[in-house]
């Protein structure tokens, strides 16, 4: 019977003769539990072994006896660790044992073992944490009957970021120091241990301060690892299996044994001796037929050595290999980005060096080069020259009594870097109204005489001009009509002489007439007048093109010259209207 049964027994009484005889009172004993007049028993839930019950008749030495066998009866289970913390991946091996109704150990067969999320559990009892949960319940179930373990999974390092790790621009030979922090699989701050610092470019020290060179431009990459601290993370086997690679690859034993493997497929052949051989009666002697198959077979073991070698070299290669690619996966890391900028490093001014006239106007340029020698456009200049005056944006005015070498001076602010430049001035005389340069044929190959016409008529019709301009003025103003008589005009001419036929002398540079104001008071200011031609071809079709530039003017001046020289252009010039319209607009 099983602790808490109930079983009824009943007695028969036997006479002599062993018949059935009835029996009216019966005193009922047991042991190991309860029975009561009826003889209904009950198992005591503590009770284990051989119990008897008695059945006897009061005032009579007559009594019956039954036998009660009560097992051992699984009745609890106790879990061993019944509480533990452990590591992700860490191997913790769950034991179960039973104690029946009295107390005493019972082993236990047949466990179901079964886990909560965030770990798994083996049939032999054997659990392994996850990254996910920070507890889990471990559950073993025999029967009706199960208990439960408790598993804190502890803490490690899973990642780790850069402070700072983002928008940093540095300057050549400027620093920063970086910070890690690491993080558990919960997203909490842990300790990261030792941290091994990378930086492509530029130097970072083991504190992680990082100093970019002096001729650093671009992006930089910074990289903090970390090794896996627990020896139950998938990435330390790893690390160790890269680790033991390279040791091997690293071996000298490996290229030690080739060499020995070439010398004993190459033995020495000075020892060998080659014994004489007997003349044959063709013309190929042994000796030469020997020499021959040994000359085939060291080659042969020459060839044979050269494979080895290769093979053991490829094969500590891909070591070497495997080894970097295992410890680079193993460990954690995190990357940055740096932009180091271009700075100002040079300043260049052009032209370095020139040479104007005294009442010419020059424009400087400058650039600025990096720490790579590229251009780069400065901040703000600062001009400073010497005989005359330069405006910020490089313009320079000679002063009147300028001549000679002067500097010009260009600094960038607020870099403080500086260049030099050199021009030299050439005083001049006032030129005449009208110029032509003495190398005005040469620029004009073509056809020079079209050019010279063009100048002449020009000059003409701009002496034309000037003076009915001044004329006008004398009307409207008589008492400057007297000095009027002082203007000399030299050489003048019609126009209308320009259709006649050129001379052979047209090939010759033609000096135009040239216009003398009065510089008495009263007379018109008007500067005098530089023409110069500074475009000049003629094309296979003989059509002409020249381009003029005619100074200075003042204000109105333009318009009412550049009608009349079109005007008289369109009137004295042979070819097709059209065209020359076109070609004339003013």
């Amino acid at each position: 019977m099983c602790p808490g049964q109930i079983y009824q027994f009943t007695v028969e009484g036997l006479d002599q003769r062993g018949n059935s005889i009835a029996i009216k009172n019966v005193n009922w004993t047991a042991t190991g539990g309860k029975i009561n007049n009826n003889g209904n028993y009950i198992v005591g839930n503590n009770s284990k072994g051989q119990f008897t019950v008695t059945a006897s008749i009061p005032g009579k030495t007559i009594s019956a006896t039954a036998k009660i066998i009560v097992p051992s009866i699984l009745t609890d289970l106790i879990i061993s660790p019944q509480t533990i913390f452990a590591e992700p991946n860490e191997p913790i091996t769950f034991q179960v044992m039973g104690l029946d109704q009295i107390g005493n150990w019972i082993w236990v067969n047949n466990i179901e073992w079964k886990c909560t999320a965030g770990g798994r559990i083996n049939r032999e009892g054997v659990f392994k944490g996850g990254y996910e949960q920070e507890q889990v319940t471990v559950t073993a179930k025999v029967g009706l009957l199960q208990v439960s373990a408790t598993v804190n999974i502890l803490p490690v390092l899973r990642r780790i970021q850069i402070n700072p790790n983002r928008n940093i621009f540095l300057e050549p030979n400027e620093s920063i120091t970086f910070n890690v922090v690491g993080f558990d699989q919960y997203g909490n701050e842990i300790e990261t241990g030792n941290i091994v610092w990378e930086a492509k470019g530029g130097r970072i020290d083991r504190n992680g301060k990082f100093t970019a060179k002096d001729n650093d431009k671009g992006s930089y990459k910074v990289t903090a690892k970390v090794s896996p601290l627990s020896p139950y993370d998938i990435r330390s086997k790893i690390l160790t299996f890269g680790i033991y690679a390279k040791l091997i690859s690293r071996t000298e034993r490996l290229f030690s044994l080739s060499e020995k493997i070439s010398s004993v497929l190459l033995p020495n052949s000075a020892e060998t001796e080659i014994p004489d051989q007997p003349e044959t009666t063709n013309n190929i002697s042994p000796t030469s037929e020997q020499n021959s198959s040994s000359e085939i077979s060291n080659f042969e073991l020459d060839f044979q050595a050269w494979l080895i070698k290769q093979a053991i070299k490829i094969g500590v290669r891909l070591l070497d290999w495997v080894g970097n690619f295992c410890i680079n996966l193993a460990q954690i890391s995190d990357s940055v980005n740096i932009q180091v900028v271009p700075v100002l490093r040079r300043l260049r001014i052009s032209p370095e060096e020139v040479k104007i006239n005294s009442d010419q106007n020059f424009q400087f340029k400058v650039t600025g080069f990096d720490q790579q020698e590229d251009f780069i456009k400065p901040n703000y200049i600062e001009w400073d020259a010497t005989g005359g005056t330069i405006n910020q944006d490089g313009y320079f005015v000679p002063s009147e009594d300028a001549e000679g070498s002067y500097e010009i001076y260009a600094e960038a602010i607020p870099e403080n870097i500086g260049d030099l430049a050199e021009i030299k001035i050439v005083r001049v005389t006032q030129q005449p109204d009208v110029y032509i340069p003495s190398n005005f044929s040469n620029r004009n190959p073509g056809e020079p005489s079209f050019m010279g016409k063009v100048i002449k008529t020009v000059g003409e019709t701009i002496e034309d001009v000037r003076e009915r301009f001044d004329s006008s003025l004398n009307t409207n103003n008589p008492e400057t009509s007297v000095e009027q008589s002082n203007n000399r005009f030299v050489d003048q001419k019609s126009s209308s002489d320009f259709n006649q036929k050129e001379d052979s002398t047209s090939n010759q540079d033609y000096q135009p007439n040239v216009y003398i104001p009065s510089e008495e008071k009263g007379s018109p200011s008007v500067a005098g007048f530089k023409i110069e031609c500074i475009e000049s071809n003629t094309d296979i079709d003989r059509s002409q093109y020249g381009k003029f530039v005619l100074e200075p003017l003042e204000r109105g001046q333009g318009t009412t010259v550049g009608n009349a020289l079109r005007r008289v252009l369109l009137s004295n010039l042979e070819g097709n209207r059209d065209y020359i319209s076109k070609v004339c607009q003013c």
